[in-house]
């Protein structure tokens, strides 16, 4: 007989400790991997439904359940040097009247423009979402109410100014 390896009565080899732990890991090895690739396949699509969740997909804005949730945040932070926030609520005029006219893909384009647009006008520490069809909202930190309406007015112009070069 040799040392570590024992026969059975039915003189089949039995495994010694050395057999045993390989023979865990060859069953073992793949449970494993499969347990960490569905880990890991599981944190994506988590992930990937957060986000579909809490951005509008037509604007990439927040939606509007996630803007509130946000801002709800930051004002129970608190504003950086006590001051004030102001909310802007917009709505795009006439706007029927472009899915009406031109069909909901340009209405489509037409928002996304808007949204992209909000984004540039608003600094990066303010929150715009989409609150719902042709409506918005934005959250503008730390700002007067004379410095929102500064604000409210240069992306009007910007639209403005957008609509008059079609």
């Amino acid at each position: 007989m040799m040392e570590g390896i024992s026969l059975s009565a039915d003189s089949q080899q039995a495994t010694g400790p050395l057999h045993t732990l390989a023979a865990l890991m060859f069953v073992l090895g793949p449970m494993i991997q499969a347990m960490v690739v569905l880990s890991w396949v599981n944190g994506r699509v988590a992930a990937e439904l957060r986000t579909m969740a809490s951005t509008d997909e037509l604007t990439g804005l927040a939606s509007r359940r996630s803007f509130f949730s946000l801002a709800r945040q930051r004002l129970e932070r608190g504003i950086p040097g006590s001051r004030v926030a102001a909310m802007l609520m917009i709505d795009l005029d006439e706007f029927k009247q472009i899915n009406d006219r031109y069909g909901h893909r340009a209405g489509d384009r037409a928002l996304a423009h808007f949204a992209g647009t909000l984004r540039r006008t608003l600094s990066p520490n303010d929150l715009a979402g989409r609150y719902g069809g042709e409506e918005f909202c934005a959250l503008l930190p730390g700002l007067s109410s004379a410095e929102a309406g500064a604000i409210a007015e240069r992306t009007r112009m910007a639209i403005e100014q957008q609509m008059t070069a079609l």
